[in-house]
């Protein structure tokens, strides 16, 4: 099974762990599933999230790709945006119960 979430964190919360933590939840979900590897895509404007990503063990496919999405602010005014990835790949250890 295939699950996408588009995700931001707020700029405040950055270097807080935040992150790392919503990513490893993330894996042991996927690794819950059966899977045993991870994929997510990064925006090619986001330095800070490939970094991240870079040091939790992701690693480039070569792959890059474009989203449209919608996402609503505040007031519930929705707003359409396209992003470009880039889709990075990580082989998760087995779990270890089971």
């Amino acid at each position: 099974m295939s699950r996408s979430v588009i995700s931001r964190s707020d700029p405040g919360n950055r270097g807080s762990g935040v992150g790392a933590a919503l990513i490893t939840a993330a894996e042991q979900l996927v690794r819950s599933g059966g899977h045993i590897q991870a994929c997510l895509g990064v925006a090619a404007d986001n330095p800070d999230a490939a970094r991240l990503y870079h040091r939790l063990g992701y690693r480039p496919t070569g792959v890059r790709d474009q989203i449209a999405y919608t996402w609503y602010d505040e007031d519930g005014a929705p707003h359409n945006e396209t992003q470009d990835n880039e889709l990075l790949v990580k082989r998760l250890a087995a779990s270890v119960d089971g």
